[in-house]
């Protein structure tokens, strides 16, 4: 696509895994190193954040599919397992939207402007889907931190005008 840039810092990790002669790509197996390695995530977790930024679940990992993972997830992806891991209490890989809920009721934004609760409702239940099941998986969670930061600047560019 004509205009689409890769950082550098994106470009500059990527390179460093690239061992064969795939171009812009990276096998299953390379990818999974790369998340382990430059955002410290367990073997497990790599795998589930790649298949889901898979898009079109073809095994590899282009460089624009790294690129939307790093900007979703990338340098916070440390934190946001972290924070996933202490929300998931019996350590079965989710937690339930009530879990959710209570965490988004906790969260203080630097305007000190609690979320409201039709925010929380709404974040809750796109993290959640359609499914019937209100697991909320590693991936569901790094999309609800995605959403989450995205209200929050429009919570704070609402009140600066």
């Amino acid at each position: 696509m004509p205009g689409r840039q890769v950082r550098p810092e994106v470009q500059r990790i990527f390179q460093k895994y690239i061992h064969s002669n795939l171009g812009r790509r990276l096998a299953k197996k390379d990818a999974i190193l790369m998340l382990e390695n430059e955002f410290a995530l367990k073997s497990h977790q790599a795998e589930l954040l790649f298949d889901h930024f898979d898009a079109d679940q073809n095994g590899f990992f282009s460089l624009w599919e790294f690129q939307h993972f790093y900007d979703v997830v990338g340098v916070r992806a440390a934190d946001i397992v972290q924070k996933f891991e202490s929300l998931d209490t019996e350590g079965v890989g989710h937690f339930r939207a009530e879990t959710a809920r209570a965490w988004l009721e906790s969260v203080q934004p630097d305007n000190d402007q609690a979320l409201s609760d039709k925010q929380i409702d709404f974040l809750v239940k796109v993290a959640v889907g359609d499914e019937e099941e209100d697991a909320i998986d590693l991936v569901k969670f790094a999309d609800l931190v995605t959403r989450l930061d995205l209200c929050l600047k429009q919570q704070q560019a609402q009140k600066t005008t």
